[in-house]
Order: C-alpha cells, then structure tokens, then sequence
C-alpha cells in the first residue's frame, strides 16, 4: 500500500469530484478504482485490520531532560539491558512500527475522499465520521446516493430516449 504524496496527481486530471446525487453513479466507479489501484479500499469496506498504539514498557520510562551541570558524562555508566527486555523493547518497536504504518494509511485514504469530494458535501459530515475513512465514506454515500424511485426513473428515461431502430442498443440497458 503506498501513501499519496499529490492527492490530485492520484485522483487524475480529468477526474470529476462529487458535486451531490447527481453524479454520484460516475463518481463512484471512478473513484473505486483510484481505490484500489492504490490500495485503500479496504480501509473504506473497513476490512483492514486495525491495530491500537502500543503502550511503552514498563521498565521503559519517559525522558527526562536535565542540564548538562547536573550530569557528569565521564562518569556515567550504561545501564544493561536484560535479555528478556530486550526482546520485550523489539516486540514493542515493530508494533509501534506497525501502529504507524497503518495510522499513515488511514491519513492518505481520508485526504484521498476528502480531495475526491466539493468541499460543502466534506463539512456535512460530523466530526467524528470525518477521522475513520469507512465511516467518511459511508456517510458520503448515504447523502449523496439517489434512491431506488430516482434510479428507476432515469432508466425509465434512458429507455424512453432510445430509438427502437436498433435492437442491440436496448441490451446493454436491459442488465
């Protein structure tokens, strides 16, 4: 899974943001495949797993600073680090790495629906949707995607505006 460092150059010159119901259908192919060309669409199906920051250690205390008069450096001795916690600290880092890796990737799947959509349809959203790129887009399609009526209505219409002096133009419409 990469991480998008130009949000445009990854949705693409000629993509079109979603301005509300009424190009929600193009919207939503185009931006699926942006999705998984780039790997987050299991973040939007919420799929992926999704690990908690791992706690420090125990034995592992926060820094403190000190001045450089209190502390002689000549004089002060390493402290060993057991075998046990040494393995614990490694156990620790690739968890953190973990942690890290997958937090980077949630960024970059919000920043990439957030640049997909006009910016009024984004400050819809409450606060909390807006920091889980699942919630986000299931909100995003709960506003934004025109119901079964509409749907069937703009068929219907298609359906109307075809001329019946071909019958294979009707097929592709009929599925």
């Amino acid at each position: 899974m990469s991480t998008i460092n130009s949000v445009t150059a990854a949705l693409g010159k000629d993509f079109e943001k979603l301005t509300g119901p009424d190009n929600y259908h193009e919207w939503t192919k185009a931006f699926i495949d942006i999705c998984f060309i780039h790997g987050y669409m299991a973040h939007y199906n919420s799929t992926v797993d999704n690990p908690e920051k791992p706690d420090l250690p125990s034995y592992v205390a926060p820094r403190v600073t000190r001045s450089r008069s209190n502390v002689d450096l000549r004089t002060a001795v390493p402290v060993p680090i057991s075998t046990n916690a040494a393995n614990e600290l490694a156990v620790y880092d690739r968890a953190l790495q973990k942690w890290e890796k997958h937090d980077k990737a949630m960024r970059s799947a919000i920043a990439l629906l957030r640049a997909s959509v006009e910016p009024w349809i984004w400050r819809e959203l409450d606060e909390e949707d807006t920091l889980d790129p699942h919630l986000a887009y299931s909100a995003i399609q709960l506003n934004n995607k025109a119901s079964k009526d509409i749907l069937v209505d703009r068929a219907l219409t298609k359906l109307d505006n075809i001329t019946m002096t071909d019958p294979a133009a009707i097929r592709p419409l009929l599925a």
